[in-house]
């Protein structure tokens, strides 16, 4: 419903494609490939600086879920602190691309 009443106030060259209207809503449309990370920090309760770390590691975010089991294999590190020992342990080893 509120669609339509926002489409109906849109102007008429609006209207007609509906990509254009999306800032009506406040909504982005994000690459896929900033999703895959945004849906990560969400599921595994992750802060900005450990995505902002694991990106640099070069870490995938869709293997997280065999690297955040540590409640069922206790002899692994919670997913935070892995990528914090990680990134501390090879810090001198990492170079960003601004890519």
């Amino acid at each position: 419903m509120l669609f339509q009443r926002i489409a109906k106030t849109a102007p008429a060259e609006e209207r007609r494609s509906p990509k254009k209207y999306l800032y009506y809503y406040g909504k982005k449309n994000l690459l896929p490939k900033y999703q895959i990370w945004i849906d990560a920090r969400k599921k595994y309760r992750l802060s900005h600086a450990h995505i902002q770390m694991a990106k640099e590691l070069g870490m995938n975010p869709k293997k997280f879920g065999n690297l955040a089991n540590h409640h069922q294999e206790l002899w692994k590190e919670p997913l935070p602190d892995f990528i914090e020992s990680l990134y501390f342990f090879h810090g001198d080893d990492i170079t960003v691309d601004k890519g």
